[in-house]
């Protein structure tokens, strides 16, 4: 699935997003991204990523792998990516709460879906 909200952003408003996102907890402060918009670039489900590399003047901030709900540094486990959903919401409002709610429906379906894969499986 394309990115829908994300697509919107340039690259100065992907680094106000990464700032608002890490205002709590990161000593710096990203000054410069290069954001790595490809298409064909998806996750797993085949859903668009994109990827972002951020720095602080010369120190790398890291590597982000940023969709329209989710966010995952590279190689850190802790993402306040429910701080990109407050900031998009704040910029699309309704628009992006019905859609986040469909992304949840669609999550939820899928772990059901799976789980009833594996009713039954190891027991005799």
């Amino acid at each position: 699935m394309p990115l829908k909200f994300l697509n919107q952003f340039d690259d100065n408003q992907i680094l106000d997003l990464l700032n608002y996102v890490y205002e709590e907890t990161s000593t710096h402060k990203v000054k410069q991204v290069q954001v790595f918009r490809e298409p064909d670039r998806k996750d797993e489900f085949g859903n668009q990523v994109y990827l972002v590399s951020a720095w602080d003047d010369g120190y790398h901030i890291g590597m982000y792998s940023i969709q329209d709900f989710t966010m995952r540094k590279h190689f850190s486990p802790n993402v306040p990516d429910a701080r990109l959903r407050d900031y998009i919401a704040s910029i699309f409002g309704e628009e992006y709460l019905n859609a986040l709610m469909e992304f949840y429906n669609i999550k939820a379906y899928k772990e059901i879906e799976r789980i009833k894969s594996t009713l039954g499986a190891g027991r005799s």
